[in-house]
């Protein structure tokens, strides 16, 4: 592996942590900036996978619908 530069990393936890607050709140917040990011599902989709996942034991995705869509976990069976 190559060594990212320690910003970049900062950076990247940082987001990372702000999007696990953001799907993890349980609040659908106006104003976050992921509202911007296509297939970008949210707290409403994360929590509609905890549901989901707990009945078919699968998820692809925490919060990019596409993935789930595509493998077709998104239903409830």
């Amino acid at each position: 592996m190559v060594p990212g530069h320690m910003i970049t990393w900062w950076l990247w936890v940082g987001l990372r942590q702000l999007e696990a607050l953001d799907a993890h709140s349980g609040y659908g917040v106006p104003s976050t900036p992921t509202k911007y990011i296509p297939f970008y599902g949210g707290a409403d989709y994360h929590d509609y996978l905890h549901y989901v996942g707990g009945q078919s034991q699968s998820n692809f995705a925490s919060v990019f619908t596409y993935c789930d869509y595509i493998n077709g976990t998104d239903k409830v069976i």
